[in-house]
């Protein structure tokens, strides 16, 4: 019996980067309905141009259709270097500075409809022969598909149902008592230190964003000094992601000095709670400017008609304060069974002798 799918897969930039595919993948992402933000074009766009010039990356932009539904999963064909044996791994686009990588459905999801869209994947783009890959690794699915090499991944995702509040007034009172007094003694105490402002950065604003970017990333870097930023991804999404309408970029000012600030996404009525740093000088440490800020930020969400809050990836124990559910998310690993593979990934998984190996090179 035949397949009901039929699928294209885009495999150099050219194609991709081409106006018709950019005109078929925004009308593709406006007309589906549950499409995460880190596969807009203007997001996911600014990480592929950003790695181009870093990595040596191809496209495996798959494009599926099942009678009148249409599914987007680009996938990226990453040949390593030589300190990673050069081995040929199939991620995901946006591996891994972004959270989700869901494929996008233009129409109503269903668990069958996953399983069949990911047996197609299986089938026509992990089990090519003539597809050289050394290891997939696709995580970060909240929809995964049925069989038993889809695994839960230790992270999960808190978020918070806005929708199920009239107002931010109700929200609020929903918290615990001892999370209102907290917020509010915390928000007081910035008050002595001056007036508070929270201001977001818009179309009109742009320019202002990006001057903006460097000290945000400062401070971001001063507290995760081992997170890896590439060279001017962050300004790309920014530029781009602000002109397209689905960059929220927020700062928490006392008497105009900035003291904190959140980097998110704002898309399909939910918003995403990306990059959060802190300016932590002696006056503002023992206030919690980030738990401030996060009630500005719930507070405009409701103002804006957003329905869902998401945390992304982590379970940090602040999240869980204002109340948040949690979802899982699932990762698919497989390696490949050619000769070639299987000594590379066994070299891989003994990292001693690999190390040996660079060693004498």
């Amino acid at each position: 019996m035949s397949s009901p799918w039929k699928i294209e897969v885009y495999r150099n930039w050219d194609e991709v980067d081409s106006p018709d595919f950019l005109e078929s993948w925004n009308t593709l992402i406006d007309a589906a309905p549950e499409a995460h933000v880190f596969y807009h074009p203007a997001v996911l766009k600014a990480w592929t141009d950003t790695y181009r010039k870093l990595q040596n990356i191809n496209p495996l932009y798959c494009l599926a259709r099942c009678s009148d539904m249409r599914v987007f999963l680009p996938l990226i064909l990453w040949r390593r270097n030589w300190k990673n044996a050069f081995t040929r791994v199939i991620v995901p686009a946006g591996y891994s500075d972004y959270d989700y990588h869901d494929p996008i459905f233009t129409g109503k999801l269903t668990p069958h409809l996953m399983e069949s869209f990911w047996s197609l994947i299986e089938k026509e783009i992990f089990g090519r022969d003539g597809l050289k890959y050394d290891r997939i690794n696709v995580s970060g699915i909240r929809y995964p598909g049925k069989n038993d090499v889809w695994i839960v991944e230790d992270e999960v995702c808190p978020y918070v149902d806005l929708a199920s509040y009239p107002d931010y007034e109700k929200f609020y009172l929903s918290l615990k008592k001892s999370m209102r007094y907290d917020v509010e003694k915390k928000i007081r105490r910035l008050k002595v230190c001056g007036e508070i402002t929270y201001r977001k950065y818009g179309k009109d604003n742009v320019q202002a964003a990006r001057e903006a970017l460097p000290l945000f990333l400062d401070a971001h870097q001063q507290r995760w000094p081992n997170a890896y930023k590439a060279p001017g991804l962050h300004d790309a999404i920014i530029a781009n992601g602000i002109q397209a309408g689905v960059i929220h970029f927020s700062e928490l000012a006392v008497d105009s000095k900035v003291i904190n600030w959140v980097y998110g996404f704002v898309f399909k009525n939910k918003y995403y709670y990306y990059m959060p740093a802190s300016f932590y000088g002696k006056e503002y440490v023992k206030n919690s400017p980030g738990k401030a800020h996060i009630s500005y930020l719930l507070e405009d969400c409701f103002n804006h008609g957003i329905t869902l809050f998401d945390f992304l990836r982590g379970s940090e124990s602040y999240k869980y304060e204002w109340d948040s559910k949690t979802a899982n998310v699932y990762s698919y690993t497989r390696n490949s069974n050619r000769l070639h593979a299987r000594f590379i990934n066994g070299l891989l998984n003994n990292k001693s002798a690999l190390n040996a190996i660079i060693n004498r090179s």
